[in-house]
């Protein structure tokens, strides 16, 4: 069989379809159609085709080797990001970016970022769990500040919020 074989077939369910009124015959028109520069290939070696188009790239082997320098300067900007990372305008896709470079180094690398970070005993972890814990830690450090910006919008200060409850000793008085 061949995408030719393929193609008859599909210009038979459309014949079909049309002569029932049913509607999707001209999309299946247009799959024909865009079938024309595989027609001689089989199914196989089609679908080989199409996953060729479609595989995502791989990430970078971990351990992939950098420079000391470039070891040093992904250390310094994780750093950097974990203490920025209680800040409004640190955000998801900064981290996400900062943190996949941890799979570009080695484990004495990682752990290295991790203890930049303060994470402690983590040697006898793998470089994907160091490297996980440590986007955690990133992560939880964000999560906080936003929970503290909406409960300091929800509550508010009292000097600003005139139905604020009246403190005990206002009650007394």
């Amino acid at each position: 069989m061949k995408i030719s074989d393929l193609q008859d077939m599909l210009r038979l369910i459309r014949q079909l379809l049309a002569s029932a009124g049913g509607k999707g015959t001209g999309e299946i028109e247009e799959f024909s159609a865009a079938l024309e520069p595989f027609r001689s290939l089989t199914p196989k070696q089609f679908t080989n085709e199409l996953r060729k188009l479609t595989e995502q790239p791989k990430p970078a082997k971990t351990g992939a080797k950098l420079g000391p320098a470039e070891v040093d300067a992904v250390i310094q900007e994780l750093r950097d990001l974990y203490e920025r990372a209680g800040s409004p305008s640190t955000t998801q896709a900064e981290m996400t970016e900062k943190t996949e470079k941890l799979d570009r180094l080695q484990k004495k690398d990682v752990l290295r970022a991790a203890e930049a970070i303060g994470l402690q005993g983590m040697k006898n972890k793998t470089s994907a769990i160091i490297s996980e814990e440590i986007r955690k830690r990133i992560e939880g450090r964000m999560g906080a500040a936003q929970r503290m910006s909406i409960i300091d919008v929800v509550v508010g200060s009292p000097e600003e919020d005139s139905t604020a409850m009246p403190q005990p000793a206002e009650i007394l008085e």
